[in-house]
């Protein structure tokens, strides 16, 4: 008989994983939003471009193995020694291939400066491949130690990077506190792994299993590439074409509708469970479905709020913290955050995506995305500066968010419910009414 795990347990683990991740984002997108005081436009631009571009290098890293392997130790304990070493060989040699795709992509900065920068900054990559064995303790319901690491390793980030603020505000200092975080993270999680009481440990070398794992990782390497892309794209070509001041003004707006962002991905995580409870256990087909209209609708007009809240406070915010000089990011992050509803609604959609095991769909939407994002910020950016570049990716978000799900009939169903999602006020008016007129009958 299989021993399966406690419902506790894995919501534990699914708790633990979505926290660490949400500080982790949280505090580096302030922290990185502290670092606009403390550098000129041109090296705050240099900065962000080269941030950027590591990002898209760590979607060739990651190549979407931690899930694919988390699922082959759970299936194949007993092999548990050759899969972990074979995700770290080929994370390495992806980290390798990521670094030299990342570096050609550079040289199309224009800039010595930019281009340093964002070389030294690549170097994480390899850092961050040695977290390969965080795959194991995903595995295990062990997310706690992995997080209670990574937090760690996050939090002295941050003071290191306060601290650099404040005495020593350079750009190559950042950049190099970005490397050295990525790369005490990944010691301290092989370490970890390596000392704990019933780790399997590494064995010799398995270059056909690697080679294996990255055959079969490989739809979602080119998901996680598109996204990246989707997302990054307008900073490589703003930066190609206005260059280092004009990322530094892009990207204030965007760092800063990232906070906005946040906050749909930790309601889905614990959104998650419940609507898998629905599918699989309820005995009402209907409640699943009304479920996700329900979702749909509280995130897009949440969406709305947080998207004007955000601008409103921005628009007086901005000039006064970061300076007159960031002025014309205000309307650029006026048109990004008309993204924000959808990329709320997406994050309902990738989680019914998990839930149907339709993880195709996710394929073609980030792969949409990339292609309206260079498309649209080729034909803008040139025509309309910085916030021809908002303008694409508020066009890319929509259409990977909501237009691709209108390409399949698997997909269609959920386009036509985030299409209900605006008349979800008039839904609620009208339970409210319905509810109100049963209660007056009850009473006479």
């Amino acid at each position: 008989m299989t021993n399966l795990p406690k419902p506790s347990s894995v919501r534990g683990n699914g708790i633990w994983d979505a926290a660490q991740q949400g500080i982790s984002t949280l505090a580096n997108a302030v922290i990185s939003l502290l670092v606009v005081t403390a550098l000129s436009m041109e090296d705050y631009g240099a900065y962000s471009y080269a941030i950027a571009v590591t990002g898209i290098a760590m979607s060739i890293m990651n190549a979407g193995l931690g899930g694919l392997v988390v699922r082959y130790l759970v299936e194949h304990r007993s092999q548990n020694r050759a899969l972990v070493t074979a995700m770290l060989i080929s994370r390495s040699a992806l980290a390798c291939a990521g670094y030299a795709c990342a570096a050609l992509l550079a040289l199309t900065a224009g800039n010595e400066v930019v281009l340093v920068a964002t070389l030294v900054a690549l170097v994480a990559l390899f850092g961050k491949a040695l977290e390969g064995p965080e795959a194991w303790f995903l595995s295990q319901l062990r997310s706690r130690r992995t997080a209670t690491l990574r937090v760690s390793v996050t939090l002295v980030a941050f003071s290191a990077r306060l601290a650099a603020i404040i005495f020593f505000p350079s750009l190559l200092v950042f950049v190099a506190l970005f490397v050295l975080e990525a790369i005490l993270s990944g010691i301290a999680i092989l370490v970890a792994y390596l000392r704990e009481p019933d780790s399997p440990g590494l064995s010799r070398p398995d270059i056909r299993t690697s080679a294996e794992l990255i055959r079969e990782s490989l739809p979602l390497l080119l998901s996680g590439v598109a996204n990246q892309v989707t997302l990054k794209a307008n900073v490589i070509i703003v930066q190609a074409l206005l260059g280092a001041t004009s990322v530094a003004v892009f990207s204030v707006a965007a760092r800063i509708s990232e906070l906005a962002y946040f906050l749909p991905v930790v309601f889905m995580n614990s959104l998650l469970p419940h609507l898998m409870s629905l599918r699989f256990e309820s005995e009402d087909p209907s409640a699943y479905k009304a479920m996700m209209k329900k979702a749909y609708g509280r995130a897009l007009w949440a969406g709305i709020g947080v998207g004007l809240v955000v601008g409103v406070v921005s628009a007086f915010a901005i000039p006064w913290i970061f300076g007159p000089e960031y002025g014309d990011s205000v309307p650029v992050l006026a048109i990004y955050l008309c993204a924000t509803p959808f990329v709320f609604m997406a994050a309902v959609y990738s989680k019914w995506i998990i839930v149907e095991k339709v993880l195709w769909a996710s394929l073609v939407r980030h792969c949409i995305g990339a292609i309206v994002s260079i498309g649209a910020s080729i034909a803008l950016v040139p025509v309309a500066g910085v916030t021809g570049a908002a303008a694409a990716t508020v066009l890319a978000y929509v259409s990977a968010s909501y237009v691709a799900a209108f390409f399949s009939r698997l997909t269609r169903g959920q386009a036509i419910l985030m299409s209900s999602a605006w008349l979800y006020p008039l839904t609620l008016i009208g339970r409210r009414r319905a509810g109100g007129m049963q209660h007056r009958g009850g009473r006479s």
